[in-house]
């Protein structure tokens, strides 16, 4: 059960992350987050890409381990496990990185903690 969840989880940290660099470097993180808050109205995308940034940066490491498990798991089943270990990389990547996107999501505003996944 946890590796599945895991799957769904360390995969849409990656992707945030990358959304919230991509939307940072173009100068749109503003358009991009309003426009995922018309998708999905009770989440909050700035905040959640800082606590998931800071998040992976403490944990990537781990979870990069555990995403290459689950690569494995899918494997076992005769799934691709490609996608799997695509996040796996960019958590190994993450990890301890000073800043993310420079100043943007470099640590978690105070209330991360309200933020959940």
């Amino acid at each position: 059960m946890k590796l599945c969840r895991s799957i769904m989880i360390k995969g849409i940290e990656a992707l945030i992350i990358d959304c919230a660099i991509a939307a940072s470097k173009w100068g749109v993180e503003s358009e991009v987050f309003a426009s995922l808050a018309e998708t999905f109205p009770a989440t909050d995308f700035n905040l959640l890409a800082q606590t998931m940034a800071e998040r992976v940066r403490k944990h990537g490491v781990r979870r990069a381990a555990e995403m290459r498990e689950a690569a494995g798991m899918l494997e076992d089943l005769g799934l691709n496990g490609s996608l799997a270990r695509a996040v796996s990389d960019a958590h190994e990547r993450a990890a301890g990185a000073q800043s993310l996107t420079g100043d943007h999501i470099a640590a978690p505003p105070a209330n991360a903690s309200k933020c959940r996944p």
